[in-house]
Formats: structure tokens, C-alpha cells, sequence
């Protein structure tokens, strides 16, 4: 009935008396959020500006212009926008690639790097999950009823745990739903 992940990072976490129940990770494919209908044409009118600003400026350059301000001047914009790709981007991808997700008995694990974010199921945690696509994948949220933040942006903050991606969101969503009336 049990799931043991066989990974040895979990390992290390567990204490006298806790058991995975369920252990996982994202499922490969592209995660369309919500905040790309915004941040995709905003990138792409951004980095257009910024490349043809950058032509006309080497264009002018080439032309016998001495006026060298206008790519000093781009630096920042060009600076900004390799940022914004990479974290609205490039970041979630490679952070798909390289998380674990295990749920105990006792709490949710979240692992990354090195680093673990837990969420514990004492403190009767609110959870959420998405409807699953096509692929029969979707997101589970656990937060502690005490982390406050703007939904899309809490990634990193303590307490709150995205399970994104993962295969059969709704059974996970269960276990933890379970796990929270059991430990009443």
C-alpha cells in the first residue's frame, strides 16, 4: 500500500517513526502558469525593443557616429531582460528537472539541491490542488496556515510547498487530506 522511494535523500530526514507514503517528482512537459499570459508578450515587445534599439545603435556607430552612450545606455535593459528570463523561465525548468517530493506520516518534503523545505501535517496545513491535464498531471499546494504571500510568488518561502506537475495530483492530495484527519 506503502510507495518507498528507493532515492537515499530522503533517508537522512526521517525520524524514529515516520514512513513515506508517497514519494515523486515533476512530470517532464512545459507548466503554464497563469502569470504567462502577462510576462510572454511583455518579454517578447521587452526584448524586442531591446535588440532593435541595440541594431540601430551599432548601425549608427558603423555609420561614422561616435556616440557610444546609447549601448552604454542598453546595458541595464539588456541586464534586466536575460534576469527576467531566467527566473520566469529558465529557473522553473531547471528547478523541474532537479526536485524530489516525499510525503510521511509526518510531514511533506520538498527537495532541491541540497536544500529541504518541510511542511509539517501537525499544524494541519491548508492544501490545494489543480485539476490535472490531459497527461493526468497537476499541482498539489501545502501551506502552513501561517505563511501569508502572493500566490505565484512564494516559491521560496518557508511553509509552502508546490507539488508541481506531479502524476495523479488527486491521490496525493488524499494522502495528505487523510494524514491531516488522522493526526486530529
Amino acid at each position: 500500500m506503502y510507495y518507498y522511494d528507493t532515492e537515499d535523500w530522503i533517508r537522512g530526514y526521517l525520524t524514529e517513526g515516520e514512513y513515506v507514503k508517497w514519494a515523486g517528482r515533476p512530470g517532464k512537459g512545459i507548466t503554464f502558469r497563469l502569470e504567462y499570459l502577462f510576462f510572454i508578450p511583455f518579454m517578447i515587445v521587452w526584448t524586442g525593443g531591446v535588440v532593435s534599439a541595440t541594431v540601430s545603435a551599432v548601425a549608427n556607430i558603423l555609420g561614422g557616429d561616435d556616440d557610444y552612450f546609447l549601448l552604454l545606455f542598453l546595458v541595464p535593459f539588456w541586464a534586466a531582460g536575460i534576469f527576467f528570463n531566467y527566473v520566469l523561465f529558465i529557473r522553473p525548468l531547471i528547478r523541474r528537472r532537479s526536485v524530489r517530493y516525499a510525503l510521511t506520516n509526518f510531514y511533506v518534503y520538498e527537495y532541491f539541491r541540497g536544500n529541504v523545505k518541510t511542511v509539517s501535517l501537525d499544524a494541519h496545513p491548508a492544501v490545494r490542488v489543480s485539476k490535472a491535464n490531459r497527461h493526468g498531471r497537476g499541482t498539489v499546494t501545502v501551506r502552513d496556515t501561517g505563511t501569508y504571500g502572493l500566490n505565484g510568488w512564494m516559491i521560496d518561502v518557508p511553509g509552502y510547498i508546490e507539488l508541481l506537475n506531479v502524476d495523479d495530483p488527486q491521490k496525493v492530495y488524499g494522502m495528505i487530506v487523510e494524514q491531516n484527519r488522522f493526526r486530529e
